[in-house]
């Protein structure tokens, strides 16, 4: 089974530590209505907001849960 995404879908960039913190995931960056609303977007919005998380994990340290 090939798994590869093809041009058009875009995968969440959700990775799994999901905890909100000031209305934006502290794992994928995403805001709760970005994250809401990532099955109904386009792929051009999606594609919009990779650019985007890229741009902001770039700038900002991926951040963990305390224990």
């Amino acid at each position: 089974m090939n798994n590869t995404p093809t041009p058009k879908q875009i995968v969440s960039p959700c990775i799994g530590n999901c905890k909100l913190i000031d209305n934006a995931c502290i794992g994928c960056k995403r805001t709760l209505i970005q994250i809401t609303n990532w099955r109904s977007m386009s792929s051009q919005q999606r594609d919009q907001i990779i650019s985007e998380l890229n741009k902001k994990r770039s700038l900002a340290p991926l951040q963990t849960s305390a224990p």
